[in-house]
């Protein structure tokens, strides 16, 4: 892909340990417990630390913590604390690696109370599903919201350790649980296009657009405005992510999303091979035609 399909939150920069983090697991929605006890034992051992310098430490991780199974960490003893003490492979901190045995077992507990601990985060969530921020700037992604403040005060009496609001709220982002890509990452909706709808019922609109352009941190971003008796109908499905769009131009279709450009109005970006394809130039009047699927709730 080109730097154009590629745009990502600034956060991760250039290391690749980050980029393939932030392009195939961060803000994608965890629906396994395995996964999601990965999860806290990184967060809970990144406290004071750098994300980085966790997930440069993973397969240690890994290997130091049977596989991330919650049943097998919680019956570690004084002697295997004693022996991960010695492994160079993590961070040799007494108190979180105490504290991972420690939330091992609560975590089975609340899998024993919920049926699973992505069970128990989906009763603080709105309808028990993800929330997707629409920032467009780094500044605007909060540290802590009231969300992973109540979660956080609750895993706390219920015994967990090294779990504050802002290792919470983290761990949410991770687990796409809340959703904090950029509105200008292409990562942000890609999971969810990937995804299979379910129930799902498909229409064709078609409309005429001017080829503009905007700025966005440093990179033009080319798109069309759809107008908004078209755009009003679905905005609330885009932004829970219960619609896919395949548009068109000439015989050539991508995958795309509804984004919201100002106030009112909603744009479907025009990626570079599209418009070379095409030999779409700035200012140009386009007919775009764009399939809607809407994944109805089961």
């Amino acid at each position: 892909m080109n730097q154009e399909d590629n745009r990502r939150c600034g956060w991760c920069k250039t290391d690749p340990v980050y980029l393939k983090y932030h392009d195939e697991e961060w803000g994608k929605e965890v629906t396994d417990d395995l996964k999601m006890f990965e999860f806290l034992v990184l967060e809970s051992a990144q406290a004071g630390l750098s994300w980085l310098t966790i997930l440069k430490r993973r397969d240690a991780y890994r290997n130091a913590f049977a596989d991330y199974h919650a049943e097998k960490v919680a019956r570690m003893t004084e002697q295997d604390l004693e022996r991960l003490m010695q492994n160079t492979g993590i961070i040799r901190n007494r108190k979180k690696i105490e504290a991972t045995v420690t939330n091992a077992r609560h975590f089975l507990e609340i899998q024993k109370e919920f049926g699973s601990f992505c069970n128990y985060l989906k009763t603080f969530l709105p309808d028990g599903k993800p929330i997707i921020n629409h920032w467009k700037t780094l500044s605007e992604i909060p540290a802590s919201t009231p969300l992973s403040d109540a979660i956080s005060k609750d895993m706390k009496k219920r015994g967990f350790k090294f779990f504050g609001t802002t290792i919470c709220y983290a761990h949410l982002q991770a687990v796409g649980y809340v959703n904090d890509h950029l509105e200008g990452c292409s990562f942000k909706y890609r999971d969810t296009m990937k995804k299979s709808f379910v129930n799902e019922k498909s229409k064709i609109e078609m409309f005429n657009g001017i080829v503009e352009i905007f700025d966005k941190e440093n990179m033009p971003w080319w798109f069309v405005r759809v107008p908004k008796k078209l755009s009003s109908p679905y905005e609330i499905l885009a932004d829970r992510g219960l619609i896919a769009i395949t548009a068109r131009v000439g015989k050539n279709s991508w995958q795309t999303s509804l984004l919201p450009y100002g106030d009112n109005t909603h744009f479907i970006a025009l990626p570079k091979k599209i418009r070379k394809a095409n030999d779409i130039k700035l200012g140009d009047t386009i007919s775009i035609e764009f399939e809607i699927r809407e994944r109805k709730n089961k």
